[in-house]
């Protein structure tokens, strides 16, 4: 009996365990036989988004704060900003984040 059956998921081929996969799976683990699987390509651009998500976000919080506080300062001043100044923070904002 067969341990792997090819198919396509999508169009893109992937691989399963039948049967005698897992059993021969359970006795290999219940033997010690079995060492840890590589990281997969997909899980480690997934784990590296979301790392450099969790550096960025810091980054970008930042950004918007400083922002909204020069906003404000523009906003109290008695001649409420030159256009200008409005249209330089908000170049900056959009480059920013």
């Amino acid at each position: 009996m067969g341990r792997l059956k090819s198919s396509r998921r999508h169009g893109i081929p992937v691989g399963a365990l039948m049967s005698g996969g897992r059993r021969h799976l359970r006795r290999a683990n219940r033997a010690g036989d079995v060492s840890a699987l590589p990281e997969s390509p997909r899980h480690r651009q997934w784990r590296e988004a979301r790392d450099l998500a969790a550096r960025e976000i810091e980054r970008m919080r930042e950004v918007v704060h400083v922002g909204l506080d020069e906003t404000v300062l523009l906003l109290d001043a008695h001649t409420a900003g030159s256009s200008d100044a409005w249209f330089e923070l908000s170049d900056r904002l959009r480059c920013a984040v």
